[in-house]
């Protein structure tokens, strides 16, 4: 099922090298060892970065500010999903290892 999708999203996007499949649990674990707040937070951080979120840094961490809930630890997560996408190359589907 996985290579099926993972084949039919590169056919639609044109190839499959603009295509990043990530670990998102796997990350938001080893960044912050808590999944359940940090998946989301990590995972926005790295879509940012690719440059696939129409809004800017600013709206985004008023956006964390204003929600109220764990906000350093939020921005945090955030930035480390960002750095993610600069320097981890990304993951292989399970089936592919």
């Amino acid at each position: 099922m996985q290579r099926t999708l993972r084949d039919a999203i590169g056919r639609n996007a044109g190839g499959k090298d603009g295509i990043d499949f990530v670990d998102g649990t796997g990350l938001a674990t080893a960044l912050m060892g808590d999944l359940d707040r940090n998946h989301t937070s990590s995972m926005l951080g790295y879509t940012v970065q690719k440059g696939l979120v129409p809004l800017g840094l600013a709206a985004i961490e008023r956006a964390i500010e204003l929600n109220g809930v764990a906000v350093e630890n939020s921005k945090r997560t955030f930035n480390w999903g960002r750095l993610a996408a600069m320097t981890a190359p990304p993951s292989r589907p399970r089936h592919a290892r």
